[in-house]
């Protein structure tokens, strides 16, 4: 899907250049959709297009509006309805449903927040995005608020840049905060419509997830070729520095060469929506990794291991005092069952687990109370 991070990059070239652009936001649907909700789409004044909104008829839709807008200058935002029922029979989409895209005009007011997103997103601190959603019409005394937006950040709820439309207009702190909570809260982008109001609330997360790859070894390396494209902010650890350096790691964000013994001094605390992945070249490295791992408020630590391996090193930290509850925080056998064999799949069946728990909060088989996933090392 084309994501607000996806496309941030394209709207602050497209501010800082002064092109006028238009901004399309999937904000709900009805039905089945060929997106799902915060799917975005950009297009400026020269008719360049980056992102979908879902493809076919109803990018096409879109755009038709949307270059609408930029050659008439009339209106700033809009949202648009589009009714794909029936069209599958044109070969463009086979979901039918209604999609409300939301489309607005990039304006330099917009680009402090847009700029602190990007800061935020480099600094590895979960950030949302709140829009107030609606047309630009008459739609009464709170329509002056359409197309506000904030940057707040996970702890406490800051803001970062207050940037609002027009001077003075009246935000609804105790919405946005709901709001901004229910979406970081789901990882996802959440869309409220107000009732017997013409407008709603679309709060997106944009922070990009850290990922800690302890060991850069084979799993390591292929696992963050793998995850860095599909959003994880991944950072490599490694005693080796034959093995953490960035020729061989182009893809993380950070390459550190640290003794595993010194994680808890060497490294900043993790953000609880962090991703810990222990994949060192043995059974003392492993069990310091993870008995340091244990003491964070990661989201997700796994361990790659066989289960006879994984149960001794339970047991030695049991020996320490590791209470039980603290060690059922364990992913183990790390990854997704897939009959993960060679390097590559194991690093596939890793990542699929790390998608599972970002997006439903609990593998499928945590959910299924089952295990399975890729032994090894």
């Amino acid at each position: 899907m084309s994501t607000l991070a996806d496309r941030l990059p394209d709207i602050l070239r497209a501010l800082d250049a002064g092109r006028r652009a238009v901004l399309a936001t999937l904000v709900h649907a009805r039905g089945s959709s060929p997106a799902a909700v915060g799917a975005r789409l950009i297009i400026d004044e020269r008719g360049e297009v980056r992102g979908t909104v879902g493809g076919g008829c109803l990018d096409g839709d879109v755009l038709t509006t949307a270059r609408k807008m930029l050659s008439e200058h009339s209106r700033d935002h809009r949202v648009i309805s589009v009714d794909l029922t029936g069209r599958e029979e044109h070969h463009e989409l086979s979901c039918g449903g209604i999609a409300e895209v939301y489309l607005e005009v990039l304006r330099e007011p917009d680009a402090p927040v847009y700029r602190a997103l990007a800061r935020e997103i480099e600094a590895g601190r979960p950030a949302v995005l709140v829009t107030y959603v609606g047309e630009n019409e008459d739609h009464g005394p709170q329509d002056e608020d359409v197309g506000c937006k904030r940057v707040v950040i996970a702890a406490g709820f800051a803001d970062v840049e207050g940037a609002v439309q027009e001077p003075g207009s009246r935000l609804l702190p105790d919405s946005l905060l709901e709001a901004g909570r229910a979406a970081l809260d789901g990882d996802r982008p959440v869309f409220s419509k107000w009732k017997h109001e013409p407008f709603g609330v679309m709060a997106e997360p944009v922070g990009v997830p850290t990922l800690l790859v302890l060991g850069c070894g084979h799993v390591g390396t292929a696992l963050c070729e793998i995850a860095a494209p599909m959003g994880f902010r991944v950072v490599m650890v490694d005693d080796r520095e034959a093995f953490a350096n960035d020729s061989r790691l182009p893809e993380a964000h950070q390459v550190r060469v640290l003794p595993f013994e010194r994680l808890a001094e060497s490294l900043e605390p993790l953000p609880n929506d962090a991703y810990v992945v222990i994949v060192t070249r043995g059974h003392k490295f492993d069990t310091t990794c993870l008995r340091w791992a244990l003491t964070t408020d990661a989201r997700y630590i796994g361990m790659i291991g066989s289960r006879a391996k994984i149960k001794r090193i339970r047991g030695d930290l049991a020996d320490e005092g590791v209470a039980e509850a603290t060690l059922t925080r364990l992913h183990s056998p790390i990854g997704l069952s897939i009959g993960a064999r060679t390097v590559e799949e194991i690093a596939v069946s890793i990542a699929a687990e790390l998608v599972a728990v970002r997006r439903l909060g609990a593998s499928p088989r945590e959910a299924a109370g089952g295990h399975g996933g890729a032994a090894g090392s």
